[in-house]
């Protein structure tokens, strides 16, 4: 049945990537006019256009190999494109996307941060209305009791830390041997000289005597509260954190289990035996006999001797501890990063877990009285009254965002913790969408522009119809935490979480059938190709697959050198398409057969440690999010690129690849990032002088990019020249045609139904060859139309 159109429009791009002197190349799409890849649609009367065969994951489409320097290549399948009226006659046209005759184009990669925030290293409070944050870019905050606000800190540095000694002093330390101080509670902050590089630590106990540590065991102390002074520190390790025992004892911590203390007021410090080889990130005292220090793998120590002897605690759990404070009496709390914490109030003989409401990582604490300051990544500023079992955030704070679902360059929807949804519809603003939770959300998928869902911790999920103008809770039937979600499609969404659990709904959320997968362990991904078949992995290389709405699974078995990995899956079911990452280990496997037999992805097995996402363009086209803070993508299945990246220790933690033009990544400290392609102009091929017939293969050198017609059925009219052997050679014996601009011009019409309710069938090739041209990335759009009457 043709639909009651006139012009539908839809898009094609090829793509290749230049490498020393080689190219391989990857196709992209020809959608319906419901794509949300569509170029433009005028409804008008009743054409038909159906470039299905084109499309990613069809068999038929264009795919463009090997492409050596100054050679050819040629699509080796065909994009085979349907179209016709029901009551005219119509034609089939092709116009350069981009309308400027450059369909052969030069791609440069840019990065975009539609969202992020800085990262807050240290806190010191004087009292529980008197603290300053400090961290990225020269970041100084002060808190006055009830709210955070920014102060000019005069520099543009990372600053480490700051202390407070009276209402109106304060120091910061921080890169570049940077020690600012105010004397008027942060009105100005000018610069005390140092002349050592970076501090991580200070410590004071007046307006007139400080001491600071940092990098390569620096040590350094002032007197008079201006005059910077080296110490002997007696260590080359990097110290992190400091403390003032008593004005005589002092105490700091650092790398490889570092400890050193002084006993003439920091003038000279000797190594403390600590027991460990592990960081340690933070000292506290709660009085001038007990010290604790804490550090990475669940350490915490312990000192009953104002630093002179240490001993570890035991039976924590087994965090990355980044601060610890300790109250007046016998609570102790340590924090880590994705906000969970250890928290004690019998001195340590025992402990319990402390879950905070965000998932940013501490960087920092003070504990002042009973008032508990933390600070992170993301403007984490958080302050607790009852050591940590209770937090309030501040305005300021911005939560990690733990999934990103794109539809395209400019349409994107993530969420992260405290409940947070935002939204992009011109790819440069974000927009906050009320979720009506303060759980994390851990994931999110739709099915085109309005019909999205969001699921997260102990079982919320939420549902808009409207692209986010409202989110409507829904209840799954599973109340664990739901860390999965694949919207097939408005009414067939698949959901994973928990321990071995699933849920599948037919009818877009009104009602929701639990489902029991088969094994045991945690749940972290799911990919269904239809309302029958999906795959959902899980921790230990867990993997089950159902064909039948999930009445029963079958597991697969992976690769011996996989299994101990958590899995996450991705791909398209219909073509044979599935992909398996490893969160730990970065490999990245393929099959073909319903996961009989695997093999590994060319070119990424081994590169990262640790991969937190994948998606799939299409069969050949993916993107990875890697922990390290990298994006990476391959549009041809094993060339990849470094496409977003951040600081080494920002965390990507899902990844969207909406088109191949377009990969968004959501991350750590409020980070929302999109990698695209802007082509600088390239001429499109020019046709050999004297040349009648339209061909440029017989031009050595030039560089070419066109369509060859190899075969029309259907009663039809034929503008362009058929390839008289059908076979689309790089021969000027096979009609290679020229795409027009589409700016001013009608397109390249290839051909046309003699009459009304004829549908004419058109198998094209496309083809490439990069001449003299750089090395680079290189693409070519084509918007294919049909048109009444022909």
């Amino acid at each position: 049945m043709f639909l009651r159109l006139l012009r539908i429009t839809s898009a094609r791009a090829l793509f290749a990537s230049v490498l020393a002197g080689a190219c391989v190349a990857a196709s992209l799409p020809a959608t319906a006019a419901t794509s949300g890849t569509v170029v433009g649609a005028t409804v008008l009367s009743a054409t038909a256009l159906d470039a299905g065969g084109c499309r990613s994951g069809i068999a038929g489409k264009t795919l463009l190999g090997p492409l050596a320097s100054n050679a050819g290549t040629i699509g080796t399948t065909d994009c085979s494109v349907s179209f016709g009226s029901s009551n005219d006659t119509a034609r089939l046209e092709l116009h350069q996307g981009d309308g400027t005759g450059t369909a052969l184009a030069k791609l440069a990669t840019t990065n975009t941060r539609l969202q992020d925030d800085v990262r807050l290293y240290g806190v010191g409070a004087q009292s529980a209305t008197n603290a300053w944050a400090v961290g990225q870019s020269g970041t100084i905050l002060h808190w006055d009791g009830s709210t955070w606000t920014s102060q000019a800190s005069g520099t543009a540095v990372t600053l480490r830390t700051v202390v407070a000694v009276d209402p109106l002093t304060a120091w910061v330390v921080g890169a570049n041997a940077t020690v600012r101080k105010t004397i008027n509670g942060g009105t100005s902050w000018p610069q005390q000289n140092t002349g050592v590089g970076t501090l991580q630590g200070v410590a004071a106990t007046d307006d007139q005597h400080a001491w600071a540590v940092g990098l390569n065991g620096q040590a350094l102390l002032t007197t008079d509260g201006t005059a910077w002074n080296p110490s002997v520190s007696g260590t080359t390790q990097d110290l992190n954190d400091i403390v003032v025992v008593t004005p005589s004892i002092i105490v700091a911590v650092g790398a490889n289990g570092t400890i050193i203390r002084s006993t003439d007021g920091g003038l000279n410090y000797a190594p403390v035996a600590s027991g460990t080889t592990v960081s340690l990130s933070s000292v506290t005292k709660r009085d001038a006999t007990h010290l604790f220090a804490a550090g990475s793998s669940s350490t915490v120590l312990r000192s009953d001797d104002a630093g002179a002897t240490w001993t570890a605690m035991t039976g924590l759990p087994n965090f990355s501890y980044m601060g610890i404070v300790a109250d007046a009496t016998t609570g102790i709390l340590a924090m880590s990063e994705h906000g969970v914490g250890a928290r004690s109030t019998n001195d340590g003989a025992s402990w319990t877990t402390e879950q905070s409401t965000w998932q940013n990582s501490v960087n920092g604490m003070d504990q002042i009285g009973a008032t508990t300051f933390a600070t992170g990544d993301g403007h984490l500023l958080m302050t607790s009254g009852n050591l940590g079992q209770t937090w309030s955030a501040s305005p300021l704070f911005r939560a990690s965002l733990n999934g990103v679902y794109a539809t395209s360059r400019n349409q994107a929807w993530t969420v992260g913790a405290r409940g947070e949804i935002r939204a992009t519809t011109d790819g440069s603003t974000m927009v906050t969408q009320a979720s009506g939770t303060i759980e994390e959300f851990r994931d999110i998928d739709g099915s085109g522009n309005s019909s999205i869902w969001a699921v997260g911790m102990n079982g919320v999920l939420r549902a808009t119809t409207n692209g986010g103008a409202t989110w409507v809770p829904q209840t799954g039937g599973i109340t664990q935490h739901l860390r999965a979600v694949d919207a097939v499609t408005e009414q067939v969404v698949w959901i994973a979480g928990g321990t071995s659990q699933a849920m599948r709904t037919l009818n877009g959320g009104s009602t929701w059938q639990t489902l029991t997968l088969p094994g045991a362990g945690v749940v972290y991904s799911v990919s269904a190709a239809n309302k029958d078949v999906a795959w959902v992995g899980g921790a230990g290389g867990y993997l089950a697959r159902t064909t039948d709405g999930g009445a029963t699974w079958a597991t697969i078995t992976l690769p011996a050198a996989y299994a101990a990995h958590t899995t996450l899956v991705s791909g398209a079911e219909p073509t044979g398409l599935r992909l398996v990452a490893a969160s730990s280990g970065g490999s990245v496997y393929r099959t073909t057969d319903g996961g009989a037999t695997w093999t590994p992805v060319a070119g990424i097995n081994g590169a990262y440690s640790t991969i937190n996402s994948i998606d799939a363009h299409d069969t050949n086209a993916m993107a990875l999010a890697v922990a390290s803070g990298n994006v990476t993508y391959s549009l041809d299945g094993s060339t990849w690129v470094v496409a977003a990246g951040g600081s080494p220790s920002r965390s990507n933690f899902d990844v969207s690849f909406p088109d191949a033009q377009s990969v968004w990544t959501s991350a750590d400290s409020w980070a929302l990032l999109r990698t695209t392609t802007s082509a600088s102009t390239f001429p499109d091929f020019q046709d050999d002088p004297g040349n009648s017939t339209g061909n440029d293969w017989g031009t050595p050198g030039a560089a070419f990019f066109g369509a060859c017609l190899r075969s029309l059925t259907s009663a039809s009219a034929v503008d362009w020249l058929i390839d008289p052997n059908t076979d689309c050679t790089a021969t000027d014996a096979d009609p290679w045609h020229a795409i027009v601009p589409l700016v001013g011009t009608s397109g390249s019409t290839i051909a046309r139904t003699t009459v009304a309710g004829a549908t004419g069938t058109a198998d094209l090739r496309f083809a490439m060859r990069s001449g003299t041209t750089a090395a680079g990335t290189y693409g070519g759009s084509i918007r294919v139309e049909v048109v009444a009457p022909g």
